[in-house]
């Protein structure tokens, strides 16, 4: 009876041995966790966020935003924010649903107000740092370190563009006056300028006219032609006309004071025709148009005055 139960602990021994050899043997290792011919697949139940805009939490309201931001804008976009109550050294965790449009790194919070009690703030998006256009919604989470019922969680849609191409042509405006405008005297210090605006001019971008000054992203240039009330019978300006866009053109005279005394240019209507439009001044609007380049067009200025 011993020898027979000896054998048989033996039995599970050899078994053993020879599970041990057909493994070794395999290309494929054996794992006594997973069976070879099984896969496991774990599935990844943390919920994905949901995104909407919503203007108004808590303490927080957001008041105003960019519609559009442009990549390689130089001056800052702001989403401007109101508090109904002081909120006490209030700070930001910020959130966005597409950080390739809009990164993290692109956005800072400023709060306003006397020291550590803030009244509002605002968030500035540096256009400098974006490379990719699209949409992305941006979630500010206001929160104040003393209070923890101070604050709120808003959420806006942000979109970001491209840089328009725009295309100039070389023109040029030649400044004359009625008789009755040439008898304005101008006293110390005062000048007459002419204001030119590009009204579908994108806010941050370059402007080539005013490539001269120090500032030059924004979409209007001003030109001193006071000479054509110092004896001048005509005062000449050229500049790089947007094409396209609206153009708007006023004359007026700045006193030492810097107020502006506004005064009518009359219609004029240069080359052109019915079906390509005209090189032309419209008086009600103050819009200039050109529909070719390189073109001279003479404006009188009158010496009625308007608000």
């Amino acid at each position: 009876m011993m020898k027979k139960r000896s054998l048989l602990l033996l039995l599970p021994v050899l078994l053993l041995a020879g599970c041990q050899n057909d493994s070794s043997s395999s290309t494929k290792p054996i794992t006594t966790d997973t069976p070879t011919d099984r896969t496991t697949t774990v599935e990844d139940t943390t919920p994905s966020k949901t995104w909407s805009e919503k203007l108004k939490d808590g303490d927080v309201s957001i008041i105003d935003y960019p519609q559009e931001i442009v990549i390689g804008a130089t001056n800052y976009y702001q989403v401007n924010l109101s508090f109904r109550r002081t909120i006490y050294n209030s700070e930001v965790e910020f959130d966005v649903s597409d950080s390739s449009v809009l990164p993290l790194e692109a956005l800072e919070y400023h709060g306003q107000g006397d020291g550590s009690l803030h009244g509002s703030g605002y968030v500035t998006i540096d256009a400098t740092k974006l490379d990719k256009a699209g949409t992305s919604y941006l979630e500010i989470d206001l929160t104040s370190p003393n209070s923890s019922s101070m604050g709120g969680t808003v959420c806006l849609e942000l979109t970001v563009v491209e840089t328009p191409n725009v295309t100039y042509w070389n023109e040029t405006i030649v400044f004359e006056a009625t008789n009755a405008f040439s008898r304005i005297k101008l006293e110390e210090g005062e000048q007459l300028i002419a204001q030119f605006s590009d009204e579908d001019h994108v806010l941050g971008t370059d402007n080539p006219n005013r490539a001269d000054e120090e500032n030059k992203t924004y979409g209007y240039f001003q030109k001193d032609i006071s000479a054509l009330l110092k004896g001048e019978e005509s005062v000449s300006v050229s500049f790089q006309y947007a094409v396209g866009h609206d153009i708007r053109l006023r004359a007026f005279v700045r006193d030492a004071e810097g107020k502006a005394t506004w005064y009518h240019i009359l219609d004029t209507m240069g080359s052109g025709s019915n079906v390509t439009g005209f090189n032309e001044y419209d008086k009600d609007t103050s819009k200039l148009t050109f529909i070719q380049e390189n073109v001279t067009l003479d404006l009188t200025i009158s010496d009625e005055t308007y608000q």
